[in-house]
Order: structure tokens, then sequence, then C-alpha cells
């Protein structure tokens, strides 16, 4: 124990503080709180998706411990969500696109639809114009190409006639033959009606369904119930 001389005064220990929860303070808010408790405030910085920009993220030590003064207290402020730019993804292969949009943080949403222009599995456009800054994880939305192809339209079910006049509208899809099946070659016979189309195939390939794609100038041939 240390004696005191006569006359000196006794000396005012130091109060120990608790930390506070600095959650939903500004930067400037969390370092004004801790030098008010003469607590050492240490600011660091991160990217956050949720956390507003200057809010604080977290804090190292946590609320309620109980320091002595002059002890540092480490906490964390967002910057905001990461940005990142766009780049010109038109005439890439959806593959590198993808590749390269998922190193940048991005997710990829893909709609395939018919180009006479551009090839199989190019891109054609995207739905985030090339050098916009966005935050990381929003979806971009790539429109790439599945060659020049043609849909074939939703004719099986329908009666020949209906059919054959869908086909004859179809730019790209021309009938070649129309197969007239009786009860010695359709299963179900009985279940459609007469001159109901009941498949369709691609003139020297295989069979298609409603709303496949084929390639454009394909022979279609015909499935069709034959009445007794």
């Amino acid at each position: 124990t240390e004696t005191l001389e006569p006359g000196e005064p006794t000396p005012t220990p130091e109060q120990a503080v608790a930390v506070p929860d600095l959650a939903n303070f500004t930067g400037p808010a969390a370092e004004q709180a801790l030098r008010q408790l003469l607590l050492v405030p240490v600011q660091q910085t991160a990217n956050d998706p949720v956390i507003e920009f200057s809010k604080v993220i977290s804090q190292e030590v946590a609320p309620g411990t109980v320091l002595a003064p002059g002890q540092p207290v480490t906490y964390t402020v967002s910057l905001g969500p990461l940005l990142v730019t766009v780049e010109d993804f038109v005439g890439v292969s959806a593959a590198v696109a993808q590749s390269q949009l998922g190193a940048l943080g991005l997710p990829v949403e893909i709609v395939e639809e018919p180009s006479q222009n551009v090839t199989a599995g190019f891109v054609i456009g995207q739905s985030l114009s090339p050098g916009l800054r966005v935050p990381a994880g929003q979806v971009i939305t790539l429109r790439v190409s599945r060659g020049d192809v043609v849909r074939f339209p939703d004719v099986i079910g329908l009666q020949r006639d209906e059919a054959e006049r869908i086909l004859e509208n179809t730019a790209g899809l021309r009938l070649v033959f129309v197969d007239e099946q009786g009860r010695d070659r359709l299963i179900d016979y009985d279940t459609f009606a007469d001159n109901q189309v009941v498949s369709a195939q691609v003139d020297g390939g295989s069979g298609i369904q409603n709303g496949e794609f084929v390639p454009r100038g394909s022979g279609v041939i015909l499935g069709v119930k034959r009445g007794e």
C-alpha cells in the first residue's frame, strides 16, 4: 500500500464504464458516445448489402461489457453495398458472360429466344446497361440466342384442318405429310376424336411436342386419327 505524504490528496479511483450498444449509431455518433465515456473509439469500415452507409455494422466488445477508462472499443461502419460496373456482354458466349458476372457478384437469369442473326449460345441483349454501377447481388437478365429455330405451334390435340391452317401460317415450317393412323397403329385409339392430331415429328427426324423449337425450314409430319 502506497503511503501518502502529509497533506497529499487522496487519488480518486477511476470509474469502470459499461460499453454502450452502438447498433443503429452513425460512425460519428458512435465515436462521440465512446469518448464521452472516456473510451477510445477505433473505427473500421466495410461494405454491407443491408446496413445503410455510415451506420454501425458491428462492434468487437459486446454491449454491457465493463471496461476501465482509456480502453479501446473497435466497431465497424458500413460503406453501403459494394458497387460493381456492368460490362457489355452482347456477342459474348453465355457461359463466359455468366462466369464473369458471377465473379462480380451479379446473379444471372437466362432467357433463351430464337435469332436468325446470333449464333446459338451467345448473348443477344442484357437488362443492365454497360457501364452502369450496381450493388453486388443485383440480378441481371441475359437474352441468349437459341439459334435460327422456330417454335412448333400448339397443334397436337387440335383437329386436322385447324392444325394444317396454323402450320401454313407459321413462318419457317412446312407441312410435308399427314399420317393417318387407324386402330392397328394408334395406341389408345378410342380416346381420340376422328381427325384429331395425335403426334408430330420433323421429317427425317424425331418426334416433337407443342412448344418445342426446331430448325427453321423443317418439314413436319402430323399423325392424325383415321376414323373407322
